[in-house]
């Protein structure tokens, strides 16, 4: 079977996207500041959580490679 790149994978991508949906709202909010900024953050981050994760479900769906070294 043919093989891909990690870097590649719509899968990998579609994680890291919903991965950072979630953690950057909260890692700003950290750094301080008002109710407002944080509803938007967390409006904003639960879009981009939601979008990232279509796309790995999407990419999983669509996949036809697996992710590793090329075959030799």
């Amino acid at each position: 079977m043919e093989s891909k790149p990690w870097y590649l994978s719509r899968t990998i991508w579609g994680a890291a996207v919903a991965l950072l949906g979630v953690v950057f709202p909260k890692a700003v909010a950290a750094l301080g500041g008002d109710a407002a900024t944080d509803n938007v953050l967390t409006i904003v981050g639960n879009v981009v959580a939601l979008a990232g994760s279509v796309l790995a479900i999407y990419g999983r769906v669509k996949a036809s490679t697996t992710i590793g070294p090329p075959a030799q």
